[in-house]
């Protein structure tokens, strides 16, 4: 019975090791919760409770029409309609100018990185600094680089900026230099053969062969 256990799971040494990492992630998670796991009983009331009662009905109050909003740098001119005036779509217009500024920053930002981050273009002297630089700003989430930049320069847009676009270089950066190095080596082997030089062959090279990953992860973000 035990060997034929043991022979079993030989066998199939994929269900194996899932169902050692199950085991293994289980006791861990057991250990780090510290026997709480009754707090689970009342969750789902109360998250219907504080779905009936915070979010449901939806408040419109935030749509109402306020005419000092109107005067607003995120209020457009001519105003088509008083809906514009209203603090709801002052704020929603803010969030999605800050997130494509942050995300076309953190692209800028992150694409010469990325090159320099890449191997098959760089030595690992030039490569290995840029990528820990890059592993950085990805360690740290978006809401802990705001927390600095709210302490260097104020509340406001500015800060959300900054902190957005850190966020975003570091998560490019590695998708970035991963797609380059993901190219066939012969082109680039090619272009060296031919006496290019690390910027001709990115400009005639790299963008082009790797334009397809770099907008899919640009639109990812």
């Amino acid at each position: 019975m035990y060997n034929d256990v043991l022979d079993f799971f030989r066998k199939r040494k994929y269900l194996t090791f899932v169902l050692t990492m199950f085991i293994l992630t289980w006791l861990v998670f057991m250990h780090l919760i510290d026997g709480e796991l009754y707090r689970l009983e009342n969750s789902l009331a109360n998250l219907s409770t504080f779905f009936y009662k915070s979010l449901w009905p939806p408040d419109w109050k935030v749509f109402s029409i306020k005419q000092y909003n109107c005067n607003s740098p995120a209020a457009p001119w001519p105003l088509p309609a008083n809906f514009f005036c209203s603090q709801g779509y002052i704020g929603i217009s803010e969030t999605l100018e800050m997130a494509f500024v942050s995300t076309g920053f953190g692209f800028l930002i992150s694409l010469p990185l990325a090159i320099l981050a890449s191997r098959n273009l760089y030595s690992d002297t030039v490569a290995l600094p840029v990528r820990t630089i890059l592993s950085g700003m990805r360690t740290l989430p978006a809401l802990i680089w705001a927390i600095f930049f709210v302490v260097m320069v104020g509340l406001g847009t500015m800060s959300a900026v900054f902190a957005m676009t850190l966020y975003s270089v570091g998560h490019l950066g590695k998708l970035q230099y991963e797609a380059i190095e993901g190219l066939a080596k012969d082109p680039i082997d090619a272009a060296r053969a031919m006496g290019l030089t690390n910027s001709e062959i990115v400009i005639r090279v790299i963008i082009p062969e790797s334009a397809n990953y770099l907008i899919s992860q640009l639109l990812y973000m």
